[in-house]
């Protein structure tokens, strides 16, 4: 497998391991193409570790009233979730 293709490398988290730990954590991914504004997680959801490999990903908080409450984009390279992988 080729350096390049680790979707994991584009992460600061583990871009700095070696080539063998990114391939093994690679090898825990599942690689999943979603549609714009598709719910990719949800606050009571399972617990995941998303990394944006190409496009972006909006994080946002529905308020009481449903009005939608932008609190980040992630670009690529960008993750959502680490806490829930390291607790």
């Amino acid at each position: 497998m080729r350096h390049e293709g680790l979707c994991v490398s584009l992460v600061p988290l583990f871009n700095h391991l070696e080539i063998e730990d990114q391939q093994k954590i690679h090898s825990l991914v599942t690689h999943r193409k979603v549609e714009k504004g598709e719910q990719i997680l949800a606050p009571n959801g399972e617990s995941q570790l998303v990394i944006v490999a190409s496009g972006s990903m909006k994080v946002y908080h529905l308020s009481a009233s449903g009005k939608e409450q932008l609190l980040r984009v992630i670009e690529p390279g960008g993750y959502e979730g680490e806490s829930q992988l390291l607790g």
